[in-house]
């Protein structure tokens, strides 16, 4: 997949499985930004050293500077951040 397929795809996971703040994956199934990136780009869920296809890689950093921040986790992390942001973030509708 593309970045841009994975960014998108990522934006549907969180639509149909729902969001979620400070954990990759909740206990229902929700994702946050970096989690629906991961599990759209086939990735194991976290993040280390050698975390993600070069695709996905790609993906969180298009994001990243489109909304010209240095942490996506963070960004999505944001106490008064929500779900309709990270879904619009995720399909390049919201800088």
């Amino acid at each position: 997949m593309t970045p841009v397929e994975i960014r998108l795809r990522a934006a549907s996971l969180i639509e149909e499985r729902g969001w979620t703040q400070e954990e990759f994956e909740g206990p229902g199934g929700q994702l946050c930004a970096l989690g629906a990136i991961l599990v759209a780009a086939n990735e194991p869920m976290g993040r280390s050293t050698s975390w993600g296809t070069t695709a996905a890689t790609e993906a969180v950093t298009l994001i990243e500077d489109e909304l010209d921040v240095v942490d996506l986790s963070n960004w999505n992390d944001a106490p008064a951040r929500t779900q309709a942001e990270v879904v619009a973030a995720l399909r390049g509708q919201l800088s």
